[in-house]
């Protein structure tokens, strides 16, 4: 495996109801994703290995997107939102669409579950 890790975020434009007036400003979703992304990575890697990780971030559909960054990939391994006690037990639709279409093996990673 001589590639180098690659995390990957997807920001989507929001579907505005009701009486929302602003428009979403793309490059502000867009830096605040990357800022969110760097914030993974630093809690998430020892600090040798924060260097070597690729940071990707799209606008996009999420699964789709995902999916793409996948195509070139050994492993796509995806975090889990805690949906909660029942919940937990079903796979989001972001995790189903990957594990089904993704060209490569999927991995879906649960967050601990927060102490009581």
């Amino acid at each position: 495996m001589g590639r180098n890790p690659r995390a990957v975020s997807v920001w989507t434009m929001p579907t505005f109801t009701g009486f929302d007036t602003h428009p979403a400003d793309p490059d502000a979703l867009q830096q605040e994703t990357e800022q969110q992304l760097e914030t993974i990575v630093a809690e998430t890697l020892d600090p040798d290995d924060r260097g070597r990780v690729e940071r990707v971030v799209v606008e996009g559909s999420p699964a789709g997107r995902l999916i793409e960054q996948g195509a070139s990939a050994d492993l796509l391994v995806l975090g889990s939102r805690g949906l909660g006690v029942f919940k937990e037990l079903l796979l989001g639709s972001v995790s189903h669409q990957c594990a089904q279409h993704a060209a490569c093996p999927v991995m879906i990673m649960r967050s601990p579950a927060p102490a009581e």
